[in-house]
């Protein structure tokens, strides 16, 4: 038996064997205290490491991550959260490595082994926090996800494949811990986001786009639509209409998530480009009047949809 060839067809096969138990999924938990929500992102990728990995919004004309979120769009891979504010403020942040994130995308490992993270929060003034989450297809993508006190789960212990929403009314609990052991990946199809939409530009304020969706499912049916128009207004409308309001070029793109939590993307290749309006010229209402008699005109129900008239010009037929 040729001994190097052996050892050549263990390592291939051992790294097929790894990349095909690579995970490629992300989840959010919602913590609201005081009115303010505050999600954080878990989840493994190919492409992260169990270190910081530099992330980036889904629309490249974001960096911000929170303006990011807002527009409807999708964060990739880690964001560090700021330090904690000082109390009574509400905070939340997972931490994993010894830094804040609110969102920290793993590599995972082969063994589909469980991942602790911390979830470092401080209270609002009325000591009352409510936490949920969407768990729609997480039995698929996670053998468990358990989200314990810091003693185990002796007095805190959700499983959150069955539950959806936990509310923390008791300060003593700053520190939660969230377990993720990953189910092996099985080979899923997610949904192919399209879109067309009925005009390429217009005028601020007057014209109304139409835009259709032509989003293609995977391996199940399409469940929710995330529109973001560019201009920090989102629609969750399958076939949503939209009016710019200022003047600019827009670039729109969509999210469609199935009932799987797979997730698909698409954003508009030509942004939209919006023009100033022109004003409306409002004369009033025709008048009959005598020969020689003196008439006032008025132009006072004139506007314009986005901005000031400056001068007027009257002319007679």
């Amino acid at each position: 038996v040729n001994i190097t060839k052996l050892i050549q067809h263990f390592l291939i096969s051992a790294v097929i064997l790894s990349m095909g138990m690579a995970q490629n999924f992300s989840a959010t938990v919602t913590f609201t205290g005081d009115g303010s929500p505050r999600g954080l992102t878990f989840g493994f990728s190919a492409d992260a490491t169990d270190d910081y990995d530099e992330g980036n919004c889904s629309n490249p004309e974001i960096s911000n991550y929170d303006e990011c979120l807002d527009s409807g769009a999708e964060w990739i891979l880690d964001a560090y959260a700021p330090p904690a504010p000082p109390p009574p403020t509400f905070d939340a942040a997972l931490g994993w490595g010894g830094d804040r994130y609110y969102n920290q995308i793993l590599a995972g490992d082969g063994n589909l082994s469980e991942h602790e993270y911390d979830i470092q929060l401080a209270y609002p003034s009325d000591n009352l926090i409510t936490v949920s989450w969407d768990n729609t297809g997480w039995n698929v993508l996670m053998q468990s996800v358990l989200l314990q006190d810091a003693f185990g789960g002796v007095m805190i212990n959700v499983d959150m494949i069955t539950e959806n929403s936990l509310t923390l009314d008791n300060p003593a609990f700053t520190g939660l811990k969230l377990k993720v052991t990953p189910a092996e990946e099985v080979e899923a199809t997610p949904p192919e986001a399209s879109f067309s939409v009925d005009q390429s530009s217009g005028y601020a304020g007057v014209t109304v786009f139409t835009f259709t969706d032509s989003s293609t499912p995977g391996d199940a049916p399409i469940g929710t639509w995330s529109w973001f128009f560019g201009d920090a207004t989102t629609s969750a409308e399958q076939n949503p209409t939209h009016i710019f309001q200022s003047e600019g070029s827009y670039t729109v793109g969509l999210n469609v998530t199935d009932e799987n939590g797979q997730i698909g993307s698409y954003t508009l290749e030509t942004p939209i480009a919006i023009d100033p309006s022109p004003p409306v010229a409002d004369a009033g209402s025709d008048t009959s009047v005598f020969e020689f008699s003196e008439l006032t005109l008025s132009g006072a129900s004139s506007y314009d949809p986005d901005g000031e008239i400056i001068s007027y010009a009257w002319y007679l037929t």
